[in-house]
């Protein structure tokens, strides 16, 4: 757990991919053999993929949890290390808002959320009760992603639930922008280095900050290309800072990703997710 902005709580536990984990290249071609060209700016830039608008019009992103805020629910005033739970909380919310209907998680939910899936994983359960005078609580584990995504998959996150779930190469670009367009998001997991939390973490995440540290451990999402959202902030990132310390993400596929004319607002059909759903569940 970071020590330098302890304001700001963390809660990824950092393991490598599962061998199980479907990779999207390895279908993509298959599943959609014709991909929508990606469009270039002037200067050779992708433009961005952006779902961000809408929760933006809707009040913005929140904590919900993962640091201090008035939010919060009583005894958790500083949070807890929730983050896995607020970046799949926040890949439903731009989800559903999207497609023009509504999902406002709150901070209770988001740390209950938390609290369900470490029951569900056989890892100790946060108990805010269990925080000493330096902020240390041995029940505040954190999670992995894998760990998130099957839970949302197998019992779903209160009342929802992903069709599957395949990994990207965080690094690389194309993969990233088809992850926002097509599917409304990434779950990204990042070792953050020390130099993060020298200043505001929040500022652009950019360059080169020296070493990955595994204890910072943390997840995010991005819902616009080259961005992410974390602690409540859209924050932007360049290839440097995305090659040398994010080092998982995943695209979800819900049929939650549909608008009243049965397609995507990327112009999927939802045909088309089962599809693919169905195509991953099976490999």
């Amino acid at each position: 757990m970071d020590i330098l902005a302890p304001q700001y709580k963390l809660g990824r536990i950092v393991k490598p991919h599962d061998p199980r984990t479907l990779w999207l290249h390895k279908y993509r071609t298959a599943l959609t053999p014709t991909l929508p060209p990606i469009p270039i700016n002037p200067d050779g830039s992708f433009v961005a993929a952006d779902w961000t608008p809408a929760i933006i019009a809707d009040g913005g992103y929140t904590m919900l949890g993962n640091g201090p805020d008035p939010t919060n629910p009583p005894g958790v005033p500083d949070g807890c290390g929730n983050c896995a739970c607020v970046g799949i909380l926040n890949i439903f919310r731009t989800i559903i808002k999207n497609c023009g209907g509504t999902f406002e998680p709150s901070a209770a939910q988001a740390i209950l959320l938390y609290q369900q899936i470490q029951a569900y994983c056989d890892y100790p359960v946060f108990d805010p009760a269990q925080t000493d005078a330096d902020g240390n609580n041995p029940t505040d584990t954190g999670l992995e992603l894998e760990d998130v995504l099957c839970y949302a998959k197998n019992v779903g996150v209160f009342g929802y639930k992903i069709l599957a779930f395949a990994a990207v190469t965080p690094s690389n670009d194309k993969d990233w922008w088809y992850g926002v367009q097509m599917y409304g998001g990434l779950y990204v997991a990042a070792k953050l280095p020390n130099q993060l939390f020298a200043g505001d973490p929040t500022r652009p995440w950019v360059g080169n900050m020296g070493p990955a540290n595994p204890a910072n451990g943390h997840c995010f999402v991005s819902e616009q290309f080259g961005s992410i959202v974390s602690w409540s902030k859209i924050i932007q990132t360049d290839p440097i800072f995305r090659g040398g310390y994010m080092d998982k993400a995943f695209i979800i596929i819900t049929d939650q990703w549909m608008e009243a004319n049965g397609k995507s607002p990327s112009g999927y059909d939802i045909q088309t997710l089962i599809a693919d759903a169905s195509a991953l569940s099976a490999a």
